[in-house]
């Protein structure tokens, strides 16, 4: 959730930047829309694909650990792997509300600390 928070802080961030200038950049703002609205639907894409059939902790555990390495592999960290994470852990309603908001809290730092390492190494 932080992190959608975040992204779309981005999105409209890069809405007041377009408009800074000496006047409105309307193709820039229209851009910047469309590209959080192309990334939303992604998103809901890998969800509806690969979220919707996790039924066990386990399962999401081990989805968790996917979505980490397929951040490693692509060599950074997007909302494409963790907005899917934590609408996979919200699966888990049957489980206790504050393991929930510990495992939810787990990730989210193991893929902050991820974008951080991966941003702290030199490009090639």
């Amino acid at each position: 959730m932080v992190v959608g928070l975040i992204a779309i802080a981005g999105v409209l961030g890069g809405f007041a930047i377009a408009r800074r200038g000496n006047g409105p950049d309307v193709t820039a703002a229209a851009s910047a829309s469309a590209a959080g609205a192309h990334m939303r639907a992604e998103i809901q894409r890998v969800i509806d694909e690969e979220v919707t059939d996790l039924k066990t902790e386990a399962q999401v555990d081990a989805y968790l650990s996917k979505l980490e390495a397929r951040a490693i592999a692509k060599g950074r960290v997007t909302a494409l792997e963790v907005e899917p994470g934590f609408a996979a852990i919200a699966r888990l309603s049957d489980g206790d509300p504050k393991r929930l908001d510990q495992k939810h809290q787990a990730f989210a730092s193991r893929m902050s600390a991820l974008a951080r390492k991966q941003q702290s190494q030199p490009t090639e």
